[in-house]
């Protein structure tokens, strides 16, 4: 926790301002030029000063340095991307919504994980991953493919997981199946909770958007609090003032998904050429949002 106290040169001393280390400049800048004083002195939970806090900083602060992975969307990156300097954009899926200010390198690639990319980037370095960091991109690579059953993979997923094996010395299937199998168990939460652990929004046209979120289950258990998912989707809708919020059910070893709609289901329906039931689609065969269904989404509306 760090406080802004104003300096102690003051004639009256105001009550601190408490922030965390988290908070952008944005979030307090109000606040200091509220003080009218011409500075603030950051300091540590013992009152150790840890930084200086001035008008000037206000006025030009410096800018974060990014580099954004695995997306391009402004609504799915980090708070204060707008005012942050991206560096490069390494990333799998289409080219979203992010602005830059000057030209930058920018890779989008059409593999079946990010993850891939980066393992190809370690190789063709060099370099190879330590032994966290190379089960973390092996996660990633089976989460993002389905266990490399999505239509998403690519020869260059199999080629990287077949490597990471081998770094590794497991066996990528069944840690596959064992991450799947302690994920797939969602009884304990919330419906608010399993609506937004893995959402994604995108924006349509203008400055409408939509959120695809996604859910990775065994079996159709889940489908039985498909009101209460509803509704839970329906209420994020209206909060979030989307033009359309789905949440895709996506059954690993049925490898099918159902898909339930807040917004213009029909309008969702049509364009996969099928007929809705009661705000579900049901779409066998689709496992993929990337190139499934947000595409498909993204036009319908």
């Amino acid at each position: 926790m760090i406080t802004l106290a104003a300096p102690c040169s003051a004639l009256m001393e105001p009550d601190p301002l408490t922030v965390t280390p988290d908070f952008l400049l944005d979030d307090m800048s109000e606040q200091i030029k509220e003080l009218h004083y011409g500075a603030a002195v950051a300091v540590d939970g013992e009152n150790r000063p840890v930084g200086l806090v001035t008008r000037s900083d206000l006025v030009a602060p410096a800018r974060r340095r990014m580099v954004l992975v695995d997306h391009a969307e402004q609504a799915q990156s980090a708070v204060g991307i707008g005012q942050a300097e991206i560096l490069e954009i390494l990333d799998h899926h289409h080219i979203g919504s992010i602005e830059t200010r000057v030209p930058v390198t920018a890779t989008f690639d059409p593999v079946g994980s990010t993850a891939t990319l980066v393992v190809e980037r370690f190789r063709n370095a060099g370099m190879e991953p330590v032994h966290s960091t190379a089960l973390m991109l092996l996660g990633a690579v089976l989460s993002d493919t389905v266990i490399l059953n999505s239509p998403t993979t690519t020869e260059r997923d199999h080629a990287v997981v077949e490597y990471l094996e081998r770094v590794l010395a497991v066996y990528a299937q069944e840690l596959g199946r064992e991450m799947f199998d302690s994920t797939a168990d969602v009884s304990d939460l919330t419906a608010d909770e399993i609506i937004s652990q893995d959402a994604k929004r995108y924006q349509v046209r203008g400055d409408q958007e939509i959120c695809i979120a996604q859910i990775e289950v065994v079996g159709d258990g889940l489908l039985e609090r498909k009101d209460e998912l509803l509704e839970a989707l329906r209420r994020e809708r209206e909060a979030k003032d989307l033009a359309l919020y789905a949440l895709m059910i996506t059954d690993v070893l049925a490898k099918s998904t159902e898909m339930l709609v807040a917004g213009d289901v029909a309008a969702v329906a049509r364009s996969f050429g099928v007929e809705a039931t009661d705000s579900m689609i049901d779409l066998p065969g689709v496992m993929s949002r990337k190139k499934q269904v947000a595409p498909k989404l993204m036009t319908a509306l």
